[in-house]
């Protein structure tokens, strides 16, 4: 291999560049570079260049990065929606204010979903997800903060479930027909929270629990609405809708639910007896969230963000 010094380079480059042959100037360059004598090796010096390997890499990396960020943000446009124009394709109005959760189904069999909505007039409405029009509403004596729930009777049959302030839970089919409603010996206190719908008693048809304002978690028979159990070791003025969980491995699900009163309630779904219960820092109107089928998530009035365990109600952690 011949040795070519640093001048002979440059006037080649020169040459070639003038003659716009840069690059078989840079493979004459690196078929003439002369290889470094070879560094002894000792497991210092291999260190110290896997070291200086690694070192090297992470600082390549964080350069490329940042180039990338820094460049391409610059020729990435933002998306211009100006121009997009967003149809209003109907808009019902009812006679109040709406605070709920719309409840989206087919409710008439047409294979179109359609919108369920409560308001503050006291009425539930069932709205043509097509057209916008009202296909029915059902009129309770006071308004309702709830949203509705919907009870799968059979394949075909959906019952809509409706729990307002007037101190009644209400079982109405699709033909807007009252199928059933709770008595005041059962029930007498408002709900606001959303009831849920699950199956307690073993039969075909699902249950209706609900957690009242008096403090007491209530489940009705799905088929007839006559109560089951009520809960009598719980206390609050319940806001939050609860949450299923199958807790004691008897495959009905129980019921995890916060109080106003600084307490988290597990309820067995069975019997409406306390399984356990935790204290926490703030009183809790949210609704409980499952995490990963076992690991419940809760946050009370000052934002602290509870980590329980389902079977025990321990709290694992909580953040802050």
């Amino acid at each position: 291999m011949n040795n070519i010094s640093v001048d002979d380079y440059a006037a080649e480059s020169n040459k070639d560049n003038e003659s716009g042959n840069y690059f078989n100037n840079l493979d004459k360059i690196i078929n003439n570079l002369q290889p470094p004598s070879e560094i002894p090796k000792t497991k210092k010096t291999n260190k110290f260049l896997k070291k200086t390997a690694i070192i090297s890499f992470i600082t390549f990396i964080s350069i490329l990065l940042s180039l990338l960020i820094f460049y391409g943000f610059k020729k990435i446009k933002p998306v211009q929606i100006s121009n997009i124009t967003i149809d209003k394709l109907w808009q019902y109005k009812t006679l109040s204010s709406i605070y709920s959760s719309p409840l989206i189904i087919d409710i008439n069999n047409d294979k179109v979903n359609d919108i369920l909505i409560n308001s503050m007039d006291g009425k539930l409405y069932a709205i043509d997800g097509i057209s916008g029009k009202r296909l029915f509403y059902f009129e309770t004596k006071n308004p309702i903060l709830s949203s509705p729930a919907i009870l799968k009777k059979s394949k075909k049959e959906k019952w809509l479930i409706l729990a307002g302030q007037d101190n009644t839970i209400y079982a109405i089919d699709s033909n807007n027909h009252c199928v059933w409603s709770t008595i005041k010996q059962d029930l007498d206190s408002a709900i606001i929270s959303t009831p849920i719908i699950t199956k307690i008693n073993h039969d075909s048809i699902p249950d209706v629990i609900a957690a009242a304002r008096d403090g007491k978690i209530y489940a009705f028979d799905g088929d007839r609405g006559w109560l089951i159990w009520k809960s009598r070791e719980t206390t609050g003025d319940f806001f939050s809708t609860p949450l299923l969980i199958n807790i004691n491995n008897d495959n009905i699900k129980d019921i995890i639910i916060g109080s106003p009163e600084k307490k988290i309630y597990g309820i067995d779904g069975k019997t409406g007896f306390k399984i356990w219960e935790t204290c926490s820092s703030g009183s809790i109107s949210s609704s409980p969230v499952l995490y990963d089928n076992s690991t419940i998530f809760l946050e009370d009035e000052y934002g602290i963000l509870y980590k329980i365990h389902d079977n025990t109600g321990s709290i694992i952690h909580q953040v802050p």
